[in-house]
C-alpha cells in the first residue's frame, strides 16, 4: 500500500484539480481539458510504457486516460456491464499484485461465488505517477480522470494507492469509490483478494441497490 498523499509530498508533486465540464453526463475533465503527455512520454515514450521493474505495474503513460475513460464508459454501457476501474502507480508494488491477481483464479477466473466477475464487470487500470530521472512524476490525465470520478463519488478522498472506483455507466451521480489500504500488505507487497472481492460485493451493492454501501 502506497500513502498517496504522502508520496505526492515528498516528491512535491501538485495534484491538478478538475471541475466542471461533463461528457453525456459524466464529470470527467474540465472544459477546456487538453490532454498533456507524462513527462518521460516526451523523452523516450517507447521506454515509458514499460515496466520500471520486472513484473512492475504497467499503465497507458502515454495515452490519454480521460479519453480512455470516456470510451471504456461507452463500451461498458454497451455491453451491459458495471466498470471497474483500478487506480495506481507504475512504482506501487501493491498496485502489480493487483494487477497480476485480478485476470486469473482469484478474481475473474473465479467460479462458485454470488457475483459472475467475467459476466458482470469491465476493467481498466488508470494510472497517475510514473518515474522520471529517479523522481515520481505525476500522470496529467490520469489524475484528471480521477479527480472527474472522485467528485462523484460522495465526497471520497484517495488517499492510497490502489484505489477502486464502480461505475454504473448510466448513473454518473453514483460511482463507488474505495481506498484499499486495509488490503496492502506492507510486508510482502501482495494485495489479500478475498478483501479485495469483499469491496468489490460492496460496491456491487451500492450500484444495484438504494442502500448507500460502506464507503472508505
Amino acid at each position: 500500500m502506497i500513502n498517496w498523499r504522502a508520496a505526492m509530498a515528498a516528491f512535491g508533486l501538485t495534484c491538478l484539480v478538475s471541475t466542471g465540464a461533463s461528457a453525456q453526463g459524466w464529470n470527467i475533465a474540465p472544459e477546456g481539458y487538453a490532454y498533456k503527455p507524462a513527462t518521460p512520454c516526451l523523452e523516450d515514450p517507447v521506454r515509458a510504457v514499460k515496466p520500471i521493474r520486472p513484473g512492475g505495474a504497467v499503465y497507458r503513460v502515454c495515452e490519454d486516460q480521460v479519453a480512455y475513460l470516456k470510451q471504456s464508459i461507452e463500451e461498458a454501457e454497451r455491453e451491459g456491464k458495471l466498470l471497474i476501474v483500478t487506480v495506481g502507480a507504475t512504482w506501487c508494488p501493491w498496485c502489480a499484485a493487483l494487477q497480476r491477481a485480478m485476470p486469473g483464479p482469484e478474481f475473474f477466473e473465479r467460479k462458485g461465488d454470488a457475483i459472475d466477475y467475467a459476466k458482470t464487470f469491465k476493467h481498466i487500470e488508470i494510472g497517475l505517477s510514473t518515474t522520471y530521472q529517479g523522481r515520481n512524476a505525476l500522470i496529467y490525465s490520469g489524475d484528471t480522470a480521477v479527480k472527474g470520478l472522485l467528485a462523484s463519488s460522495g465526497g471520497v478522498e484517495l488517499e492510497a494507492i490502489p484505489f477502486i472506483f464502480m461505475i454504473d455507466p448510466k448513473r454518473p451521480d453514483r460511482v463507488f469509490a474505495r481506498n484499499t489500504k486495509d488490503l496492502s500488505d506492507f510486508a510482502t507487497g501482495a494485495q489479500n483478494m478475498a478483501g479485495f472481492r469483499k469491496a468489490i460485493a460492496e460496491g456491487y451493492a451500492f450500484l444495484t441497490t438504494q442502500q448507500k454501501a460502506g464507503q472508505r
